[in-house]
C-alpha cells in the first residue's frame, strides 16, 4: 500500500471514529432525557477510580514507602479527577444552554400568542366600532325628511324624489342652451352648473348623508387592522355590506356626488368609490333611464376608472363602447380639479 492510499484510508477511519466519538459524547453530555443519570453516573466513575487507585495503592505499600504511596495516589488521580471536575463543567454549561434556548423558545411561543392575541382584540374592536358607525348611519337614513317640489318624503324614499329632482335640473339646464344653439362640448359642465346649488339646498339631506357615508367608508379603508391585499379582500368585505343596503337612487346619487364635490374636496371621495366596486352590481340602464340627458350620464360614467365596476363586464363593454363613440376627447377626459375650476369659471363670463 503506497503512502497516498494509506493516508487517505486513514483519514476515512479518523472521521468514522471522530464521529462514534463525537455521538457518545453528546448522549453522555445530556441531550438525552436522561442528563440527570448521565450527571450521577459520571460521579460514579470518578468515585469508582478513587477506589480503584486507593485499592492498587493499598497492596503496593509493603513495596514502597508512605511517601511514594502518596506521591504514586496523587500522582494518578489528580488528572482524573481534574479531567472528570472539567467534564462536569462542561456538562453544566451545556445544560444551561439547553435551558437558556428552551426558554427562548418557551417565550417566542408566548409572544406569538400574545400579538395573536393583540390582533384579534384589534379585530373585535374594529368590528364593534364599525357596526355601530353602521347602525348609526342607518339610523341617519331612515331618519333624513326632504321636501321635494313641495312634497314632505322620508327614510329611503327621499334619494329616488332627490334623484328625480336632479336629473330635471340637469335636463333644464341641458334644454336652455340647447334652445340657443349653444350646447358645450363637454356635456359634464350641464351636471356641474347645477350641483353646487343642489348640494347646499338639500344640505340637510343629501349633502349630509353622503357626508357620513363617506366617512364610513374612510373608516374602513384606513383603519381596518390589515395590510396589502389582505387589507383589500377584508376591506371589500365590510364595503360590500355597506353597499348591499344601498338603493338603486343612492347608488346613481353617490356616482353624480363623487364627481360634483370634486371642485371643493378634491377626489379622495371617487377613489374610494373606486378602489371597493361599489357599482359592480349597478346597469347601465339604471344610470340612463331618462333620454334627455344621456350625454350627461355618459360624461359621468366616463369619470370613473373601471375598478368602480368590478366584474360587470356588461356596463364595462357599455362604457368602452361609449368612450369609442366619442371624438371630442373634452368630453370624456377625467377631469382635475384644476379641470372642473376652469370649467366653472367659463360659466362666469
Amino acid at each position: 500500500m503506497d503512502v497516498k492510499n494509506f493516508v487517505e484510508k486513514a483519514s476515512e477511519y479518523s472521521k468514522v471514529v471522530h464521529l462514534k466519538i463525537y455521538k457518545k459524547f453528546l448522549k453522555v453530555i445530556g441531550f438525552t432525557k436522561n442528563t440527570s443519570r448521565n450527571l450521577f453516573r459520571l460521579f460514579q466513575f470518578a468515585l469508582y477510580m478513587v477506589l480503584v487507585v486507593f485499592i492498587v495503592n493499598i497492596f503496593s505499600i509493603g513495596h514502597s514507602s508512605f511517601g511514594e504511596w502518596g506521591d504514586f495516589f496523587g500522582g494518578v488521580l489528580n488528572p482524573i479527577l481534574t479531567f472528570l471536575t472539567f467534564m462536569g463543567l462542561l456538562i453544566t454549561i451545556i445544560i444551561q444552554q439547553k435551558e437558556l434556548r428552551e426558554s427562548r423558545d418557551e417565550f417566542k411561543g408566548q409572544k406569538e400568542a400574545l400579538e395573536k392575541q393583540q390582533e384579534e382584540m384589534t379585530i373585535q374592536s374594529f368590528d364593534n366600532k364599525f357596526f355601530q358607525m353602521l347602525n348609526s348611519f342607518n339610523k341617519t337614513t331612515d331618519s333624513l325628511n326632504a321636501n321635494v317640489n313641495g312634497t314632505n318624503y322620508q327614510g329611503k324614499e327621499v334619494f329616488k324624489q332627490l334623484h328625480d329632482n336632479l336629473k330635471e335640473k340637469i335636463r333644464f339646464s341641458y334644454d336652455e342652451d340647447l334652445s340657443t344653439g349653444n350646447t358645450d362640448k363637454n356635456k359634464i359642465i350641464y351636471f356641474l352648473k347645477i350641483f353646487k346649488d343642489f348640494n347646499n339646498m338639500f344640505d340637510t339631506t343629501f349633502k349630509y348623508y353622503f357626508i357620513n357615508l363617506y366617512q364610513l367608508i374612510k373608516f374602513i379603508d384606513e383603519d381596518i387592522p390589515y395590510k396589502g391585499e389582505k387589507k383589500l379582500k377584508y376591506a371589500k368585505k365590510y364595503t360590500n355590506l355597506i353597499r348591499a343596503q344601498l338603493s338603486k337612487s343612492e347608488l346613481i346619487l353617490l356616482a353624480y356626488n363623487a364627481i360634483g364635490i370634486i371642485e371643493f374636496s378634491g377626489q379622495n371621495y371617487k377613489k374610494l368609490i373606486e378602489e371597493y366596486s361599489f357599482f359592480e352590481h349597478m346597469r347601465y340602464d339604471d344610470f340612463n333611464d331618462n333620454e334627455y340627458i344621456l350625454s350627461i350620464v355618459n360624461s359621468i360614467l366616463l369619470q370613473y376608472k373601471e375598478k368602480a365596476f368590478g366584474t360587470n363586464s356588461a356596463i364595462i363593454k357599455e362604457i368602452e363602447n361609449i368612450s369609442k363613440d366619442v371624438k371630442d376627447p373634452e368630453y370624456q377626459k377625467p377631469l382635475s380639479i384644476e379641470d372642473i375650476h376652469d370649467l366653472m369659471s367659463s360659466l362666469t363670463h
